[in-house]
């Protein structure tokens, strides 16, 4: 179990560097714990250490990094860049030409001043393609934000790097919501 979150990060990145399904332990209680190897004989030390009965109620188990390439989806209305860490473009991922987007309405609720303000209310998705078995799918956050608890196959883009100007040059990674 972790205490902290470096500690956790930590042993994700090492368990990273091996060609292996990563998973992460959680049980009622417990959290936290990182294993390593295909799901069967991960349920099977479970049961011989732990002696639990294993329902969906009592604990879980969630892949954190399969061994195999996942498929990345650009639905984003722009090209990605994946940078390394001394900022070299390891990957570009071409924008799709018919982004994800939500729907937006707009309320005017009164002013600042002479300008108006409005509420911005987000709605359907649009344009967002039917899952994939190992594909995730980049998308805005908005869009992401909007299928919270109902899509786990989409990603946004994470530690995005800027140049001097503030322009985006791309990002180190991806992120849940």
């Amino acid at each position: 179990m972790y205490d902290d979150r470096d500690s956790r990060e930590r042993d994700i990145r090492i368990a990273m560097k091996k060609d292996i399904d990563i998973w992460e332990y959680h049980s009622i209680g417990f959290h936290g714990i990182i294993l390593e190897g295909p799901k069967e004989k991960i349920i099977k030390e479970i049961r011989e250490n732990d002696g639990e009965e294993i329902s969906s109620e009592n604990w879980r188990l969630d892949l954190i990094r399969s061994k195999k390439k996942e498929k990345l989806v650009n639905l984003t209305p722009h090209d990605i860049n994946i940078l390394g860490e001394d900022g070299e473009i390891l990957e570009t991922l071409p924008f799709d030409e018919l982004p994800a987007r939500c729907r937006v309405e707009r309320h005017l609720i009164g002013g600042i001043g002479n300008y108006p303000l409005y509420e911005s209310v987000f709605g359907d998705v649009g344009n967002l393609f039917n899952p994939e078995e190992n594909t995730l799918y980049v998308v805005s956050r908005i869009v992401a934000e909007a299928m919270k608890g109902e899509r786990t196959d989409l990603i946004i883009p994470e530690d995005i790097v800027r140049d001097e100007t503030g322009q985006i040059l791309g990002c180190r990674g991806f992120a849940k919501v």
